[in-house]
């Protein structure tokens, strides 16, 4: 008579075993998937991006999923698979569900668990700078021939350009304007943003522009850092 497998911690003879136990026995002495119960990230408190993989993100549930799916380790299992989803609370927050599958001793096995995903409320480097009105060029905004009467309604249009693309660029943002006597001087935190912004202007405007640049210092590498001015005349 063939001797019949039996599981020595809870003694059932049902099901398969891995390395002489049951499955679930197995699965309760052994670790196989290091799986956190808490994820934290850093969140900024002023623009609300997460700091995912080294970089401010606007925070959404495929990034945060592939950042929770980098914090597993899976443990002698082959064809080890991680599959995280992340859902928005009802409070604002986050949380996930991670699955992960793979195979021992041609046995397959999965498990799934609750992550709770907790921010760190900071404020980020762009946002501190733009705080403290730093700028990386100015727009001035002037009428064609000395005609103000469009400009107000320019204006806005203007820094829209230049806020529209803050999602990916934590820098384009107006900082400060400055009504003269000649129009508007626009403080742009990104020298990139304002460039595009000018661009956009005379696309659909048609208006005029020009550039200059001045020295404005060196970074801590010793690398020249300029300050740039762009002309928009509409």
């Amino acid at each position: 008579m063939q001797d019949e497998n039996f599981c020595p911690l809870c003694g059932t003879k049902k099901g398969r075993f891995i390395k002489g136990l049951c499955k679930e026995c197995f699965l309760k002495k052994y670790n196989l998937v290091e799986i956190p119960k808490t994820i934290s990230f850093e969140q900024c408190s002023t623009c609300g991006k997460t700091k995912l993989f080294g970089k401010m993100l606007v925070p959404d549930s495929k990034n945060l999923a592939l950042f929770v799916e980098k914090k597993v380790k899976i443990k002698n299992l082959a064809d080890g698979e991680i599959h995280a989803t992340v859902s928005l609370d009802e409070d604002g927050g986050f949380s996930a569900k991670v699955l992960a599958k793979g195979i021992i001793d041609n046995v397959p096995l999965s498990f799934e668990k609750e992550v709770l995903l907790e921010p760190e409320i900071v404020q980020c480097d762009a946002c501190m700078r733009l705080s403290s009105q730093y700028h990386e060029a100015i727009i001035q905004l002037r009428a064609k021939e000395g005609e103000r009467k469009e400009l107000k309604k320019m204006l806005p249009i203007l820094i829209g350009f230049v806020e529209v693309m803050h999602s990916k660029n934590s820098l384009s943002s107006v900082t400060e304007v400055s009504e003269i006597k000649e129009g508007f001087d626009l403080k742009v935190g990104s020298k990139k943003a304002a460039q595009i912004a000018v661009r956009q202007m005379k696309n659909k405007f048609n208006a005029e522009t020009k550039s200059s640049s001045v020295l404005n210092g060196v970074d801590k590498s010793g690398k020249e850092k300029y300050r740039f001015t762009f002309l928009v005349r509409v």
